[in-house]
């Protein structure tokens, strides 16, 4: 079977999770910082579509990039070997190091902190309040994507279009 690249279905669905998780952290720190929900939400707003097509890409470009990439094997307990695929035990599965998704995410973090600093500066006009919104969204969102990053490990690769009936 060898190993499973992503697909674009799994990109796409992991842009849309994380702009989710990512639009409702930068609603929180914008209202935090200018206390103004209408300007807040339009910052969240345009942060987002911006985002989202810069995350997709970003993870495709990423599909080029080995760095971090491990192989391992799926092995199942003598007594669980009968009730599981032959070609399934063999399989090799790709996954990501802890390493990967760290780098990964302070690449996505440069994109992202560049873009919501200039989404709030253009729209509250204001410098200081720009880059207190980008200073603190650095650090929550390094977390929250690394968080998210590890969860979609747990998701094994050809599993998406199974579970969505997406043929290929």
């Amino acid at each position: 079977m060898g190993t499973q690249k992503e697909s674009h279905l799994r990109s796409l669905l992991k842009g849309v999770t994380w702009r989710i998780v990512g639009t409702l952290d930068t609603l929180v720190i914008s209202w935090f910082v200018i206390s103004e929900g209408d300007t807040a939400g339009a910052i969240a707003a345009w942060d987002t579509g911006l985002k989202f097509v810069l995350f997709y890409l970003h993870e495709r470009l990423w599909q080029n990039i080995p760095l971090g990439v491990v192989r391992s094997y799926r092995l199942f307990r003598t007594w669980a070997k009968p009730l599981v695929l032959r070609d399934y035990r063999a399989a090799v599965i790709r996954k990501e190091s802890h390493v990967r998704s760290i780098i990964k995410g302070i690449s996505w973090r440069v994109i992202g902190t560049v873009t919501t600093i200039l989404v709030a500066y253009i729209l509250t006009g204001d410098t200081a309040s720009a880059l207190k919104i980008g200073g603190i969204e650095v650090f929550t969102k390094l977390l929250l994507f690394y968080l998210h990053e590890r969860a979609w490990q747990l998701v094994p690769r050809g599993k998406v279009r199974a579970v969505t009936g997406v043929k290929k």
